[in-house]
Parts: C-alpha cells; structure tokens; sequence
C-alpha cells in the first residue's frame, strides 16, 4: 500500500533501481505483488537478494520482463553437510533445485543469475570446499560468481579488533582465479572486498579505533 501510494503520487521515477534487501524476499507474502507493480510502472533496474531456499515468482517475472534484473545467491559451499554447518538449516537440495528452475524460466536469467561464496573462518574458509563450490556452479550452468569475505570480521565494531586477511584466503582466491579462467566464468567479486585483499587488512581511511 505505501508503495502505491508513492506511485499514485508520482514519487518514484522510472529511472529509479529497486533494491530487495533487509532478508529473503521469498517470506514476504507480498512481495512478489511489489515486483509486479514496480515492472508494470516501468522500472527499468532490479536487483535481489535471495537465499534461493524458497522459489519466487516475482524474480521470475523480473527476469522475464524487467528491463535490467540481477540476483545473487551465498550458497557459500559446495556440499550439503557445510550447508547445514553455515546455514543450520538442510535446504541446500532445495537452493539448487531452485536456482535451476529460476536458469531454465528464461534466456535472459544466465545474465542476470550470480552465485556467491562468503568465505567464513573455520568452516568453509579451504580451498578444497571452494573447489567443490566452483565445479557445481559450473555444472548448474551459472556464469557469474563472485568470492567475497565475511566482512564481520573486517568490521572493527563487530569484531572489536583490526583483523588482517588469513594466509588461506589468498590461497582460496589464488585458486578461484585460476578456476574461473579455466571454465570461462566472470568474476563479481566486489570492489571493497578487493581492496581488503590488496591491503592486507582495513582499507586506509577507514576509522581504526573502536
């Protein structure tokens, strides 16, 4: 209703991007009616982020008719018993499933489709899991991933000390580079996570005190 309201009072302009945060779009009962209406006035940008546990029709719709529509998943393994360890939850089958449901509902979705590892310390944060992750998300038929870090443990008020990047994770990207050249992937790896990595630790001109 308060997005109608925007609407109905000429608020929102079709230029704007839409953004579906704060949780997993897929438990909102009325989410995928949001998504309808936003494609029906126009936006011209989506973006989503999903767990995949759950299927929805409103991504669906949005990589069918939305102009422009990205959506990323944080499988962040590439086994079901890491899953449940990550997740406390035995849905990995169901993410899976889902994301190759959401591949095959369009031509345009391997476009808009982007799966992502969050490297968590001591549990997924080895080279062999990675590996393991790569090889389905090859075989599934995504192209676009990105390994990203656990930013809680680069954030000085969550992890109240100023953390330095582990040895392991250079080897986990060492070879995640070398993986995604070799099968043909595009990395999304995000800019602040990179310059983590370039500087060791706390990127200069963040705030060191806690």
């Amino acid at each position: 209703e308060h997005i109608k309201w925007l609407y109905a009072h000429n608020k929102i302009s079709k230029d704007a991007k839409i953004v579906f945060v704060g949780g997993d779009i897929s438990i909102n009962n009325e989410a995928d009616e949001i998504v309808d209406l936003c494609i029906k006035k126009g936006i011209g940008r989506m973006f989503f982020h999903t767990s995949g546990i759950f299927y929805s029709k409103g991504i669906e719709n949005a990589i069918k008719n939305a102009p422009f529509t990205l959506f990323d998943f944080s499988l962040d393994c590439g086994t079901r018993e890491t899953y449940k360890r990550i997740k406390r939850i035995d849905a990995f089958d169901n993410v899976i499933e889902n994301i190759k449901k959401y591949l095959n509902c369009s031509p345009r979705a391997v476009s808009a489709i982007i799966a992502k590892y969050i490297i968590i310390n001591g549990i997924n944060d080895n080279v062999i899991e990675l590996e393991k992750w790569i090889e389905l998300i090859k075989n599934i038929g995504i192209k676009f991933i990105k390994l990203e870090l656990d930013l809680r443990e680069f954030d000085i008020k969550i992890a109240g000390q100023i953390e330095i990047v582990k040895p392991q994770y250079y080897e986990m990207y060492k070879l995640y580079y070398e993986l995604i050249k070799k099968y043909r992937l595009y990395d999304q790896t995000t800019p602040y996570t990179r310059q983590i990595l370039k500087e060791g630790g706390l990127p200069k001109g963040y705030k060191d005190e806690i």
